[in-house]
């Protein structure tokens, strides 16, 4: 089949490399005229995710990427420099830069294939079977597809167009990011073979090392990304997205474009929150500060027709199922396995759809629950003994398969 993919970045690139593995011609279209990179410096995943993308081909075996057999549960406790460790969820994490990945992605599409500042318009189902999806692009041209698939991010062309009452949901908090070189950390010993959740009275904070540039993983080299939520009342998040040169973003002020003035406001509300070695982190001079806000997206399908949601164009659930990127990758790689084993390409987007479907929903009810135990109720690591640690993170973690049996009950009658 003639595949159209729009969207260049790594759900993308991992549609453009699995779809092609299976013999199909592709097209990616990217709006950005320059190279992507720097889109988010840290992303964490369990271990088996890395294993599976490496079994694919989609990534080398010799990826730079760190590992941590778990994550450190860590609340403030008076003056105590690394507050107090309550408990070790045991869960293996590969921690990886967004660069990194992407870049292996990147390589695995030709460059012939790949389309830079090539904006997609408008895309139109036709009824042709000859060729089903038309694309406008910016420029007028018109190119025609037997499968169009979307991966343009959470301000999606693709989903506004084939579902126009699709609406973004701001889940009442944002994340304050930042990153700084390993260099300028005075004692990195804390940081070895770490991922730290520390709480705090209105959610909670993460911190990190990722490999270096080029993706170095030497010591004194790496990059420490770390990450706080914090609740924002939709009337003032405007205010949070106004960048140094006073422009108003709409989900996010990149890394360096945070006004100072702004920086010094989140850091005198925010570090005292926090066990002083990480505050004194947080707010070294040499950190490069950004805003990120987590949208959320419900939709009623994946699919329609021949074309396609995958990654943030589809439904996006709360950002604490661990999905983010790689469910893009999943998206990806399962519709390439759909395709691949049927010949009748309406029938098997038909089960990519329904599965995609109901993994998204899924992804959002278990996303909400984790919004509660981690933002809104979250309790105090600190005062906690590791069993009661253990039992709040399975009540809030462990998805009970009869709360959504259900809720897709009641949503199937609403729908009858």
């Amino acid at each position: 089949m003639r595949i159209a993919v729009v969207g260049g970045s790594i759900t993308g690139c991992a549609l453009a490399a699995s779809l092609r593995d299976h013999g199909h011609e592709l097209q990616v279209f990217e709006r950005s005229t320059q190279p992507l990179q720097d889109r988010g410096a840290g992303i964490v995943t369990p271990v088996p995710v890395i294993d599976s993308l490496r079994e694919r081909g989609l990534i080398d075996a010799d990826m730079p990427m760190l590992f941590a057999p778990g994550i450190s549960h860590v609340g403030r406790q008076g003056t105590s420099r690394l507050g107090r460790l309550s408990w070790q969820a045991p869960v293996g994490l590969a921690r990886v830069r967004w660069n990194d990945l992407y870049g292996q992605l990147r390589r695995r599409v030709a460059d012939e294939q790949f389309h830079g500042g090539q904006a997609v318009r408008d895309v139109r189902l036709t009824g042709d079977s000859a060729t089903p999806v038309e694309l406008v692009l910016e420029d007028g041209r018109t190119d025609g597809f037997d499968l169009a698939v979307f991966a343009d991010g959470y301000r999606s062309r693709g989903r506004e167009q084939i579902f126009p009452a699709s609406q973004l949901r701001y889940p009442g908090y944002c994340l304050f990011r930042g990153t700084l070189a390993e260099a300028a950390i005075d004692d990195v010993a804390p940081l070895e073979g770490r991922l730290y959740r520390i709480s705090y009275a209105e959610g909670h904070a993460v911190f990190y090392l990722v490999a270096g540039e080029s993706g170095d993983t030497r010591a004194g080299h790496r990059l420490l990304n770390w990450g706080m939520y914090l609740r924002l009342p939709e009337a003032k998040l405007g205010e949070y997205l106004v960048d140094i040169d006073g422009h108003r973003g709409f989900g996010s002020v990149p890394f360096g474009r945070m006004p100072p003035a702004r920086v010094r406001h989140l850091l005198a509300t925010l570090t005292p929150h926090l066990p002083p070695y990480f505050a004194d982190l947080m707010a070294h001079p040499d950190t490069r500060y950004a805003i990120q806000v987590p949208y959320t997206c419900e939709l009623p399908a994946c699919c329609s027709g021949r074309v396609a949601l995958a990654g943030d164009a589809g439904m996006m659930a709360p950002p604490f199922t661990g999905s983010g990127v790689f469910k893009g990758m999943t998206n990806a790689t399962e519709l390439a396995d759909c395709l691949g084993s049927s010949a009748d390409t309406d029938s098997a987007l038909e089960r990519w759809n329904m599965a995609q479907t109901d993994v998204g929903r899924k992804q959002t009810l278990l996303g909400t629950r984790l919004a509660d135990a981690l933002i809104w109720n979250i309790p105090d690591f600190a005062a906690m003994s590791a069993d009661q640690m253990a039992h709040w993170w399975d009540s809030a973690a462990k998805f009970p398969d009869e709360v959504w049996r259900d809720r897709r009950e009641r949503q199937n009658g609403a729908r009858t």
